[in-house]
């Protein structure tokens, strides 16, 4: 299972710099998220925010931004910095 996870991890950061601009948050912000939440991030990433996504935002402009999504991390229980 560790495996599974660290490659879930591996792939999904090095997709978010090869693809387009995701979407519903920017990469900051699913780069943190990612970085504190893999287990939840990874999958959200890929369903909801990367190229292959399910259906887009209605209004693409209002992504969650990189500030916001470290607090947010944090605040849901991110404890990977330290």
């Amino acid at each position: 299972m560790t495996w599974l996870m660290a490659g879930l991890f591996v792939m999904t950061i090095g997709m978010l710099g090869a693809a387009g601009e995701p979407w519903r948050a920017t990469r900051w912000a699913w780069f943190w998220l990612i970085l504190m939440l893999p287990p939840f991030a990874c999958p959200a990433y890929l369903l909801f925010g990367g190229p292959a996504g399910l259906a887009r935002p209605k209004r693409p402009e209002a992504r969650l931004t990189g500030g916001w999504a470290f607090l947010l991390a944090i605040l849901l229980g991110g404890n990977g910095i330290a």
